[in-house]
C-alpha cells in the first residue's frame, strides 16, 4: 500500500512539472462581414408615392425590426398607432399625410433600443400620376349582316 501511494505521489509531481498546452485563439474569419448594422433599417416602403390628405397602410421592408421599433417619415406624415412587426425584415405602419405637406421625398427613420437608421427607404409626397390612358380600338363590323346596297338611279325619260 505504501508503494502504491508513493507511485501516485510521483505521478502527480511529474504531471505538475509538465508544461500545460495553451489554447490558440480561434482563427479570424477569412471574409469580414459585409455590413455591421446596429438598430433597424428601412430599405423599401410600399406604396412609395403618397398624396396629401390621404391615409395609407404602408409595408416597410428592411432589417432588424423587433417589437418596439418606431418608424417615422417626418412631420408631414403622421404615424397612426404602433407599427406591426411581422418579422425581422417586414413591418406595417398606418400613416396620414398632412393636407399641407410639401411635395418631396421623406426618408423612413427606423429606431429601437439598439439604434437608429435613416433610409435608404422612404416615400415621395406629391400628386399620384395617372397611368397611360387606354387606347380606343375600333369595334369590328357585326358578323352575318350584309351592308345595305346603294339604290340605283332610276332613268328619267328623255324629252
Amino acid at each position: 500500500m505504501k508503494r502504491f501511494a508513493l507511485v501516485l505521489l510521483l505521478a502527480s509531481l511529474a504531471s505538475a512539472q509538465q508544461p500545460t498546452a495553451t489554447h490558440a485563439p480561434p482563427p479570424s474569419p477569412t471574409h469580414p462581414p459585409t455590413e455591421m448594422l446596429l438598430g433597424p433599417r428601412a430599405d423599401d416602403v410600399m406604396p412609395e408615392r403618397l398624396e396629401p390628405g390621404k391615409q395609407y397602410h404602408l409595408q416597410v421592408l428592411g432589417k432588424n425590426f423587433a417589437v418596439g421599433t418606431a418608424i417615422t417619415f417626418g412631420s408631414d406624415v403622421q404615424v397612426i398607432g404602433l407599427p406591426f412587426v411581422a418579422s425581422p425584415t417586414t413591418a406595417w405602419v398606418d400613416v396620414l399625410v398632412s393636407l399641407a405637406a410639401v411635395p418631396g421625398v421623406r426618408p423612413a427613420t427606423a429606431s429601437n433600443r439598439d439604434g437608429t437608421n435613416v433610409g435608404p427607404g422612404g416615400v415621395f409626397i406629391g400628386p399620384v400620376l395617372p397611368g397611360p390612358e387606354p387606347t380606343a380600338t375600333p369595334a369590328p363590323p357585326p358578323k352575318g349582316k350584309k351592308k345595305a346596297k346603294k339604290p340605283k338611279p332610276t332613268p328619267t325619260p328623255a324629252g
